[in-house]
Protein backbone atom coordinates (compact mmCIF):
# COMPACT_ATOMS: atom_id res chain seq x y z
CA UNK A 1 0.00 0.00 0.00
CA UNK A 2 1.39 3.40 -1.03
CA UNK A 3 1.12 5.98 1.74
CA UNK A 4 1.59 9.72 1.19
CA UNK A 5 3.29 11.51 4.10
CA UNK A 6 1.67 14.81 5.03
CA UNK A 7 2.89 17.33 7.57
CA UNK A 8 4.33 20.77 8.15
CA UNK A 9 7.11 21.85 5.80
CA UNK A 10 6.69 25.62 5.40
CA UNK A 11 8.36 27.50 8.22
CA UNK A 12 10.83 24.70 8.99
CA UNK A 13 14.51 24.64 8.12
CA UNK A 14 15.17 22.32 5.19
CA UNK A 15 17.32 19.87 7.20
CA UNK A 16 14.74 19.67 9.99
CA UNK A 17 11.92 19.02 7.53
CA UNK A 18 13.90 16.39 5.61
CA UNK A 19 14.86 14.51 8.77
CA UNK A 20 11.24 14.56 9.93
CA UNK A 21 9.92 13.13 6.67
CA UNK A 22 12.74 10.61 6.34
CA UNK A 23 11.90 9.29 9.82
CA UNK A 24 8.30 8.91 8.68
CA UNK A 25 9.51 7.01 5.60
CA UNK A 26 11.42 4.58 7.81
CA UNK A 27 8.41 4.16 10.10
CA UNK A 28 6.17 3.16 7.19
CA UNK A 29 8.77 0.92 5.57
CA UNK A 30 9.27 -0.94 8.85
CA UNK A 31 5.68 -2.17 8.78
CA UNK A 32 5.70 -3.10 5.11
CA UNK A 33 4.11 0.02 3.60
CA UNK A 34 5.46 2.04 0.66
CA UNK A 35 6.14 5.66 1.72
CA UNK A 36 5.70 8.59 -0.66
CA UNK A 37 7.68 11.60 0.51
CA UNK A 38 6.58 15.01 -0.87
CA UNK A 39 10.13 16.30 -0.36
CA UNK A 40 11.13 13.95 -3.16
CA UNK A 41 8.70 15.56 -5.62
CA UNK A 42 11.45 16.85 -7.92
CA UNK A 43 11.07 20.50 -6.93
CA UNK A 44 13.68 22.54 -5.10
CA UNK A 45 12.87 23.05 -1.42
CA UNK A 46 12.62 26.82 -1.95
CA UNK A 47 10.23 26.60 -4.92
CA UNK A 48 6.97 28.52 -4.57
CA UNK A 49 4.37 27.03 -2.23
CA UNK A 50 1.82 26.91 -5.05
CA UNK A 51 4.16 24.78 -7.16
CA UNK A 52 4.74 22.38 -4.29
CA UNK A 53 1.07 21.90 -3.43
CA UNK A 54 0.15 21.13 -7.06
CA UNK A 55 2.94 18.58 -7.34
CA UNK A 56 2.13 17.11 -3.94
CA UNK A 57 -1.55 16.62 -4.78
CA UNK A 58 -0.44 14.74 -7.90
CA UNK A 59 1.66 12.43 -5.71
CA UNK A 60 -1.20 12.02 -3.24
CA UNK A 61 -3.60 10.95 -5.98
CA UNK A 62 -1.31 8.05 -6.82
CA UNK A 63 -1.50 6.71 -3.27
CA UNK A 64 -3.84 4.45 -1.33
CA UNK A 65 -3.60 6.30 1.98
CA UNK A 66 -2.28 9.42 3.67
CA UNK A 67 -0.33 9.50 6.94
CA UNK A 68 -0.70 12.70 8.91
CA UNK A 69 2.35 13.66 10.93
CA UNK A 70 1.73 14.98 14.43
CA UNK A 71 2.18 18.59 13.26
CA UNK A 72 -0.15 18.33 10.24
CA UNK A 73 -2.80 20.71 11.62
CA UNK A 74 -0.23 23.54 11.69
CA UNK A 75 0.23 23.32 7.92
CA UNK A 76 -2.17 24.81 5.37
CA UNK A 77 -0.84 22.41 2.74
CA UNK A 78 -1.30 19.36 4.96
CA UNK A 79 -4.86 20.42 5.80
CA UNK A 80 -5.62 20.70 2.08
CA UNK A 81 -4.03 17.29 1.47
CA UNK A 82 -6.08 15.73 4.26
CA UNK A 83 -9.29 17.15 2.79
CA UNK A 84 -8.40 15.91 -0.70
CA UNK A 85 -7.59 12.45 0.67
CA UNK A 86 -10.92 12.26 2.48
CA UNK A 87 -12.83 13.38 -0.63
CA UNK A 88 -11.02 10.72 -2.67
CA UNK A 89 -11.86 8.04 -0.12
CA UNK A 90 -8.24 7.35 0.80
CA UNK A 91 -7.47 5.75 4.13
CA UNK A 92 -6.35 8.37 6.67
CA UNK A 93 -3.60 7.20 9.03
CA UNK A 94 -2.05 9.05 11.95
CA UNK A 95 1.63 9.04 12.85
CA UNK A 96 1.12 8.02 16.49
CA UNK A 97 -1.05 5.06 15.50
CA UNK A 98 1.58 3.86 13.02
CA UNK A 99 4.32 4.41 15.60
CA UNK A 100 2.47 2.22 18.09
CA UNK A 101 1.94 -0.48 15.44
CA UNK A 102 5.62 -0.43 14.52
CA UNK A 103 6.73 -0.73 18.14
CA UNK A 104 4.29 -3.56 18.82
CA UNK A 105 5.56 -5.39 15.76
CA UNK A 106 9.15 -5.09 17.02
CA UNK A 107 8.14 -6.51 20.40
CA UNK A 108 6.39 -9.44 18.72
CA UNK A 109 9.42 -10.12 16.54
CA UNK A 110 11.83 -9.99 19.48
CA UNK A 111 9.69 -12.44 21.45
CA UNK A 112 9.45 -14.74 18.43
CA UNK A 113 13.21 -14.65 17.93
CA UNK A 114 13.91 -15.58 21.57
CA UNK A 115 11.11 -18.06 22.23
CA UNK A 116 10.12 -19.41 18.83
CA UNK A 117 6.50 -18.52 19.61
CA UNK A 118 4.45 -16.31 17.31
CA UNK A 119 2.02 -13.77 18.70
CA UNK A 120 -1.09 -15.79 17.86
CA UNK A 121 0.32 -18.75 19.80
CA UNK A 122 0.43 -16.88 23.12
CA UNK A 123 -2.50 -14.51 22.55
CA UNK A 124 -5.05 -17.30 22.13
CA UNK A 125 -6.95 -18.79 25.07
CA UNK A 126 -4.77 -21.88 25.36
CA UNK A 127 -2.88 -21.97 28.67
CA UNK A 128 0.77 -23.04 28.82
CA UNK A 129 3.75 -21.76 30.78
CA UNK A 130 5.78 -20.49 27.83
CA UNK A 131 2.77 -18.58 26.53
CA UNK A 132 2.29 -17.02 29.95
CA UNK A 133 5.92 -15.88 29.98
CA UNK A 134 5.46 -14.33 26.54
CA UNK A 135 2.36 -12.45 27.66
CA UNK A 136 4.25 -11.01 30.65
CA UNK A 137 7.13 -9.85 28.46
CA UNK A 138 4.82 -8.45 25.77
CA UNK A 139 2.80 -6.56 28.37
CA UNK A 140 5.90 -5.16 30.07
CA UNK A 141 7.33 -3.68 26.89
CA UNK A 142 3.99 -2.36 25.62
CA UNK A 143 2.97 -0.72 28.90
CA UNK A 144 6.22 0.29 30.54
CA UNK A 145 8.47 0.93 27.56
CA UNK A 146 6.02 2.18 24.93
CA UNK A 147 3.15 3.69 26.91
CA UNK A 148 0.25 1.79 25.39
CA UNK A 149 -2.84 1.60 27.58
CA UNK A 150 -3.93 -1.52 29.43
CA UNK A 151 -7.05 -1.66 27.25
CA UNK A 152 -4.94 -1.57 24.07
CA UNK A 153 -2.67 -4.36 25.31
CA UNK A 154 -5.67 -6.40 26.46
CA UNK A 155 -7.12 -6.17 22.96
CA UNK A 156 -3.82 -7.29 21.41
CA UNK A 157 -3.63 -10.29 23.75
CA UNK A 158 -7.35 -11.18 23.64
CA UNK A 159 -7.51 -10.75 27.40
CA UNK A 160 -9.30 -8.57 29.93
CA UNK A 161 -7.95 -5.32 31.34
CA UNK A 162 -7.44 -6.91 34.77
CA UNK A 163 -5.38 -9.71 33.22
CA UNK A 164 -3.01 -7.18 31.70
CA UNK A 165 -2.63 -5.34 35.00
CA UNK A 166 -1.80 -8.64 36.68
CA UNK A 167 0.74 -9.44 33.97
CA UNK A 168 2.43 -6.11 34.62
CA UNK A 169 2.82 -6.92 38.33
CA UNK A 170 3.84 -10.52 37.78
CA UNK A 171 6.60 -9.59 35.34
CA UNK A 172 8.74 -8.24 38.18
CA UNK A 173 8.02 -11.15 40.49
CA UNK A 174 8.93 -13.70 37.82
CA UNK A 175 12.00 -11.68 36.86
CA UNK A 176 13.30 -11.65 40.44
CA UNK A 177 12.69 -15.30 41.30
CA UNK A 178 12.48 -17.26 38.03
CA UNK A 179 15.82 -17.78 36.29
CA UNK A 180 14.31 -19.21 33.09
CA UNK A 181 11.92 -16.28 32.75
CA UNK A 182 14.67 -13.76 33.50
CA UNK A 183 16.79 -15.29 30.75
CA UNK A 184 13.99 -14.85 28.21
CA UNK A 185 13.21 -11.32 29.41
CA UNK A 186 16.84 -10.21 29.17
CA UNK A 187 17.27 -11.70 25.71
CA UNK A 188 14.12 -9.97 24.44
CA UNK A 189 15.36 -6.68 25.89
CA UNK A 190 18.72 -7.14 24.15
CA UNK A 191 17.05 -7.84 20.82
CA UNK A 192 14.82 -4.79 21.09
CA UNK A 193 17.96 -2.71 21.48
CA UNK A 194 19.08 -3.82 18.03
CA UNK A 195 18.26 -1.74 14.97
CA UNK A 196 17.07 -4.77 13.02
CA UNK A 197 15.38 -8.03 14.01
CA UNK A 198 15.93 -11.18 12.00
CA UNK A 199 12.82 -13.29 12.52
CA UNK A 200 9.76 -12.71 10.35
CA UNK A 201 6.48 -13.16 12.17
CA UNK A 202 2.96 -13.01 10.76
CA UNK A 203 1.41 -10.93 13.53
Amino acid sequence: MRVYISGQIAGLEEQVARERFESAETLLSDIGLIPVNPLSNGLHFTARWEEHIVKDIELLMGCDAIMLLDNWAESKGARIERNVAEEMGLKVLHEQTITDESLVKRIRLAIAEVTGLKHQQYSNLRRFREGYYCRLIFTHHCLVKNSLTADEVASLLNRQNQDVRRYRRMYYQEYDFNKAFRNWADRVKDRLARKHLMVKENA
